[in-house]
């Protein structure tokens, strides 16, 4: 299901594949404790492409918008720290809940349609709140698992709350040397933000532009492992084209 919403001022919703990263310590190892706390860094470049472009300059028609919108490129930075709580409910289920603080930009290149044109950059600064659930097996050193979630993202300056799940089928393989897996991250996400784009003669002109990820499903590879008594490191990157990496850290208790 595509989640739509529409992000008012000088912010737009950043993808959120950081929500969509395989949590293998969970899996790993069969004398886990049942409580975890992890630091997590995550990071993305993410190619958007634009669907739909609105403004209330006069004489600016449909036809048009049409002709430009094919022009223009998206790109979406985005960096997160997150704090997040586990617990191993059931051999089989892990429940989350995690918090975490998101800044970058995104920029659309208006400057490539003609000299004089400025391109639109807007911040990304938030704060995400994401909930989700593992459920995993094991035969013998085959790990599949099926992770779902659900994130509430707030922006600093904008009223409305945005939504984002998604549905991440992943496998690993358990080596002497840790977990390897991959994931297949399903997140189809609707952006609409605004800001102003200064071009010559009518000078700053205000805008929102409408995009959409590329690429709905992303491919994930990851490492886990064990670092000492109760702590394991977790990695995983971006396999399909799009510059993402995650690390984190998670302490059993």
């Amino acid at each position: 299901m595509r989640e739509s919403s529409l992000v008012q001022g000088l912010t737009i919703l950043p993808l959120l594949p950081f929500i969509s990263t395989v949590s293998a310590e969970t899996e790993t190892f069969s004398d886990l404790k049942p409580g975890g706390v992890s630091v997590e860094w995550y990071q993305h470049e993410l190619d958007m492409k634009v669907t739909g472009i609105e403004t209330n300059v006069p004489g600016i028609t449909d036809e048009l918008v049409s002709s430009v919108k094919g022009q223009l490129k998206s790109t979406d930075d985005a960096e997160l720290i997150n704090l997040k709580l586990d617990y191993q409910l059931r051999p089989y289920l892990n429940v989350y809940g995690a918090v975490g603080k998101i800044t970058g930009s995104s920029r659309v290149d208006f400057s490539g349609l003609g000299v004089g044109i400025s391109d639109l950059v807007v911040d990304n600064k938030g704060t995400a709140y994401t909930a989700g659930a593992i459920l995993a097996g094991q035969y013998g050193r085959l790990l599949p698992s099926l992770h779902f979630t659900h994130s509430q993202i707030n922006l600093d300056g904008n009223s409305e709350d945005i939504t984002i799940n998604a549905l991440i089928p992943a496998v690993g393989w358990q080596t002497d040397y840790g977990i390897l897996s991959t994931s297949l991250v399903y997140q189809a996400i609707d952006a609409a933000y605004s800001g102003n784009v200064a071009a010559p003669i009518v000078g700053e002109v205000p805008v929102t532009v409408k995009t959409e990820n590329n690429d709905d499903v992303q491919i994930m590879a990851g490492w886990a492992t064990r670092l000492a008594e109760d702590l394991y490191l977790n990695a995983n990157v971006g396999l399909n084209g799009q510059k993402q990496f995650q690390l984190q850290v998670n302490k059993r208790f």
